[in-house]
């Protein structure tokens, strides 16, 4: 209903259709005559002449009869909801009364729907808020669990350190029985197999906490091919497996993190001899293009395909695989640590005919001269600085046998003294000793 219309012209905006009523007041607020839907608003019983505007339409009481007014959605008899609005005339005022009961209902449905989206709004804040709470209290668990696997591993990993070392000085300097050298390399062999899962745990701790850093310096890809098949050859030979190690390249040097390339081909490695009981067991480098490629294949028991992507999860192990011994984090380290290296890990399987993991990185070829070594070792004075007596002796022993000066120190007080008295041209430092940062400690 316009509220700028003139009397005059008011009627022709009114219907039966509209359920209006239109009421005619003179100047002593006395109705004079009403027209529209009088029945609709029980208007007809009402004695016209005999009441003023007050009486006939309370809700007028105090409103100023002179000027234009509207009055949304007043609640008339019977629970009609109407608009009114009010015209000064000439000769005193009207009154149009239109039902509005529809417009109200869905104004009322909208706001009841505004309601309940406000407290849904509400309820999914406080959800959001609890699952905040509970993903800080999963993170801190998280880095608690990964925090204990890192000690635990460094822990257990010293001393099985120490193990190797000095089965690897009596695999050198045994010259007794065979039987001696058969015990020696199976000390070697399994500690091997034993320090591969403690380095799975710990680099899981550390890829879980952010603390993997990827060091690029020169390498050998031959030297590297050599240690690994040193390492690995034992394990294949007890399953009486064929072991062979291939490459493309020659003696080149790249730039690659040795270390976590080592880590992954041995994981690799492992897992395609602890799943072949018979064949062979392959390992395939190749550089191209600034891609360096391994490829390992075996001719084992194989992966069902629904089961390629979940192994790769920490420890996930295929339903098939479950009489192997593993902790099955070989695959996800390895996964990840590709990942880091800007790499990638894949794997091609036929259940029942073996298995090819494909793992490849980027590698540019080191400059001319950086994988050279010192013509004279003897020139070279090497600080140790070690806390475990055991280790201490081993790398000294080891240090020694091909030439270096070495000298060993244990503590801070020790580590000043030397570095005051002469200054070695190399330091070879425990991550932790004593428990500081041995980094914290130069």
């Amino acid at each position: 209903m316009p509220h700028d219309i003139d009397n005059v012209g008011l009627s022709q905006f009114l219907s039966e259709e509209l359920k209006y009523l239109l009421l005619r007041f003179d100047e002593h607020n006395k109705l004079v005559s009403f027209e529209g839907n009088a029945a609709f608003y029980h208007f007809d019983m009402v004695a016209s002449s005999e009441k003023n505007a007050e009486e006939i339409l309370p809700f007028l009481t105090g409103i100023d009869t002179t000027a234009t007014q509207y009055l949304p959605y007043v609640e008339f008899i019977h629970n009609i909801i109407t608009d009114i609005y009010l015209y000064p005339s000439s000769s005193g005022f009207e009154v149009v009364l239109l039902e509005t009961s529809k417009q109200h209902d869905m104004q009322q449905s909208v706001q009841q729907q505004s309601n309940e989206n406000a407290i849904l709004h509400y309820r999914l804040q406080q959800l959001d808020e609890k699952l905040k709470q509970n993903n800080a209290l999963l993170e801190k668990a998280n880095k608690a669990q990964s925090e204990f696997i890192a000690t635990a591993s460094h822990e257990l990993k010293t001393p099985l350190s120490s193990i190797l070392g000095y089965a690897e000085l009596l695999n050198q300097y045994t010259g007794g029985s065979s039987e001696q050298d058969k015990a020696v390399t199976a000390i070697f062999t399994n500690g091997s197999y034993l320090l591969s899962l403690i380095d799975n745990l710990l680099e899981q701790g550390r890829v879980e906490g952010d603390h993997v850093a990827i060091q690029r310096r020169a390498c050998s890809l031959s030297t590297l091919l050599t240690d690994i098949e040193n390492i690995v050859r034992p394990l294949a030979r007890k399953k009486r497996l064929d072991f062979r190690t291939e490459s493309s390249n020659g003696n080149i040097a790249l730039n690659i993190d040795e270390q976590h390339v080592r880590q992954v081909l041995i994981n690799l490695l492992t897992n395609a001899i602890k799943y072949t009981e018979n064949g062979h067991v392959t390992l395939k480098a190749n550089y191209s293009d600034g891609v360096l490629q391994f490829k390992v294949t075996d001719t084992g028991i194989g992966i069902l395909e629904s089961e390629l992507e979940e192994i790769m999860l920490p420890f996930r192990r295929a339903e098939h695989h479950n009489n192997v011994e593993g902790v099955g984090l070989g695959l996800s380290v390895s996964k990840k640590l590709a990942a880091l290296m800007d790499g990638d890990l894949m794997l091609e399987s036929t259940y029942g005919h073996g298995t090819i993991a494909t793992f490849s990185i980027p590698a540019d070829v080191a400059s001319h001269g950086e994988t050279a070594s010192p013509a004279n070792n003897k020139e070279i004075h090497v600080l140790l600085v070690e806390d475990d007596m055991d280790l201490s002796l081993l790398f000294e022993n080891i240090l020694t046998t091909h030439g270096f000066r070495v000298e060993t120190v244990s503590d801070q007080k020790d580590l000043d003294r030397a570095m005051t008295a002469q200054k070695p041209e190399l330091i070879l430092m425990d991550h932790n000793v004593n428990g500081h940062d041995g980094l914290d400690l130069i």
